[in-house]
């Protein structure tokens, strides 16, 4: 964000403003006394029909200097279409940056108020903000690689990481590193963006996928290297988000690597797919000449559940 940037809001205030989807938005408000100071930070939605919990880490940087953290634990309630928090500064500033950077992430639940304040007690929120907290810490370290002691070199990068949090997360790392006390290098031989996603994961436990592309990557990876938490946020997020269009690349790879996905994936296509339309496709074909015998038990499945619809029908 550069002061070159900022606009002015209806009130007069200088604000600075980020489309996170067709909802939502998130705007910084600068302060009335130092007109180039974020004050505090809003998310602003479209609809106020429904009940929100509002949950996530953001990070303020001026000229790459960390400046003002904000946790959130917030409901937007049913009517209301904006939170707002105010920032607490690490520091004072006697002259207003050039420029900022907002980092961080927000998760979004809907979710029904009423539930939440019951089942959530004082001492839940603390325990969820503290989880909050050691995951935006353990965050920070990948970023920094401050006490490093291992390399990964990943198509042609080389990300700097820690054997002790590489070990507990992933039996297949504590393998490749076991009674090796010296700085090594693991060289891996997938895609590097998805080794980042991986490496968020397994700091921090966050999803950084946002694709059905990415999470069937991600996925494939998580399998090879047992991350079992990783995987099932993957699988869960594909059952989510499978369609008509991608039902096929789906299939596939829960042929391959998660046998309940590709469950998920026959089944909707015996209820919601037209298999005519579906033949005809690219991805069809492809499995076809790939993937033979997956594609024929396709076929017999979805013959078999129109047989038992149409006896069905009979009686």
């Amino acid at each position: 964000m550069f002061r070159a940037d900022r606009i002015f809001n209806e009130k007069g205030q200088i604000i600075w403003s980020k489309v996170l989807s067709p909802e939502w938005t998130i705007i910084c408000v600068c302060s009335q006394n130092k007109p180039f100071m974020i004050d505090c930070i809003e998310i602003h939605r479209q609809s106020v029909a429904e009940e929100f919990l509002i949950t996530g880490t953001l990070h303020l940087y001026g000229d790459k200097k960390h400046i003002a953290k904000k946790k959130i634990l917030q409901s937007l309630e049913s009517g209301t279409s904006l939170i707002g928090m105010e920032l607490i500064y690490s520091y004072s500033n006697a002259k207003s940056p050039e420029m900022f950077s907002l980092e961080g992430d927000i998760a979004i639940h809907e979710t029904q108020i009423n539930s939440v304040i019951d089942f959530v007690s004082m001492e839940d929120a603390t325990r969820s903000e503290s989880l909050f907290e050691l995951s935006d810490d353990f965050g920070h370290l990948l970023k920094i690689q401050s006490l490093s002691d291992v390399d990964i070199k990943c198509g042609g990068i080389i990300i700097p990481a820690h054997k002790s949090i590489l070990s507990a997360r992933s039996p297949i790392f504590a393998t490749m590193i076991h009674n090796n006390q010296m700085r090594e290098v693991i060289e891996m031989d997938i895609d590097a963006s998805v080794l980042k996603i991986m490496l968020l994961h397994m700091y921090t436990g966050k999803m950084g996928y946002s694709t059905v592309s990415q999470a069937l990557d991600v996925l494939v990876a998580a399998d090879k290297y047992q991350l079992f938490g990783l995987k099932k946020a993957c699988c869960n997020f594909l059952k989510e988000m499978v369609s008509i269009d991608n039902s096929i690349q789906i299939l596939t790879v829960g042929y391959m690597v998660a046998p309940d996905l590709k469950g998920f994936v026959m089944d909707f296509l015996c209820k919601k797919c037209e298999f005519s339309v579906l033949q005809e496709s690219e991805h069809w074909k492809m499995l076809e000449r790939t993937h033979c015998s997956l594609s024929l038990e396709v076929l017999t499945t979805v013959v078999r559940d129109r047989e038992q619809k149409m006896k069905a029908c009979k009686y």
